[in-house]
Order: structure tokens, then sequence, then C-alpha cells
């Protein structure tokens, strides 16, 4: 029974293995360049974006070189945004806005999470910032939030090796 018990752990082990294979995004990417944001009554109402540029990227975005220009949809923090933008074969699709805020001074910040697909990586869930001050000095960024999955698989893993390791003591 226990050898019964030790195979069938084992095949599992083997099967979550291969399925948990995935291959998510990592890193972050920021933009730079001239938006006009529209706001009503403290909030942004949208943002229209011309001559993006990536001006930092690392991790999986690495691929992407400085300058690189990229192709931007106009935001409307509203509403889910379909490819915002895209560059280097990577896309982002707005899914939801946490904060939209702004301030006496003109300064704007909206925040939410998107996924960010591409270059033969899964589609990863990624966080997002927008910041611009009034007229001038607009950034746009994306960064990878981490995913629990890959330790809770390998706390599984070393639990089932753990039984299996006691129940051959016994």
């Amino acid at each position: 029974m226990k050898k019964l018990f030790a195979l069938f752990t084992s095949a599992a082990l083997l099967f979550v293995s291969s399925v948990a294979s995935a291959v998510p995004i990592d890193g972050s990417i920021k933009f730079f360049g001239v938006a006009n944001t529209t706001t009503v009554a403290g909030v942004a109402t949208k943002v229209i974006f011309t001559n993006q540029l990536v001006g930092v990227s690392s991790g999986d975005f690495a691929v992407v070189a400085p300058l690189t220009a990229a192709a931007f949809t106009n935001l409307n923090p509203v509403v889910p945004t379909a490819s915002l933008w895209s560059v280097g074969g990577f896309t982002f699709d707005l899914l939801n806005v946490i904060t939209n805020t702004v301030s006496g001074a003109g300064a704007v910040e909206i925040s939410g999470s998107g996924i960010v697909s591409g270059n033969g990586y899964d589609a990863t869930i990624f966080s997002w910032l927008y910041t611009a001050q009034q007229g001038a000095n607009q950034t746009f960024s994306a960064s990878s939030i981490p995913a629990p999955a890959g330790t809770a698989l390998l706390g599984l893993t070393l639990l089932a090796f753990g039984l299996s390791r006691r129940n051959k003591k016994s």
C-alpha cells in the first residue's frame, strides 16, 4: 500500500510540474513622452499619448532598447483598454484603475493592473502607473507582480517528499 501511495504521489507531482511549466513575463518597463491629460473634478478622464519612447527596461523587457518608439492608444481611465501599448513584441491590456487623482498643482497619478503578453511568454498580470506634471514630465511604467504559484508548488513537492521519507522509516 505504501508503495502504491508513493507511486501515485510521484505521478501526481510529475503531472503538476509539467502543467505548471508556464513562463510568465518578469521585469519592468518605463515610457516617457508627450501626453495631454483631461481632468474633471479632481480625476483624469482621458489621456492622449503622443511620441512615447522606452526609457528604462529590465528583465524580459531588456530586449527592448531605450528610445524605442512605442505605440500607445488613448487612455480612458473608466473602462478596460485593449492594447493600451505595444512595443518590441509585447502588448499591454489595461484591466482596471485603482487610483485616479489630480492634485491642485496639476499633478496626475493613475494606477491599476493589466495583462502583458507576447514574445512567447504567457500572459502575465502587471501593475501600472501613469504620472504627469502639468503639461510636462509624463511617465508610464509597468512592473510584474510576483506569482505565488511557484512557491506553492515547491512547498507541495517538499511536503510530499517529506511524507514519503517518513513512510519509508516506519
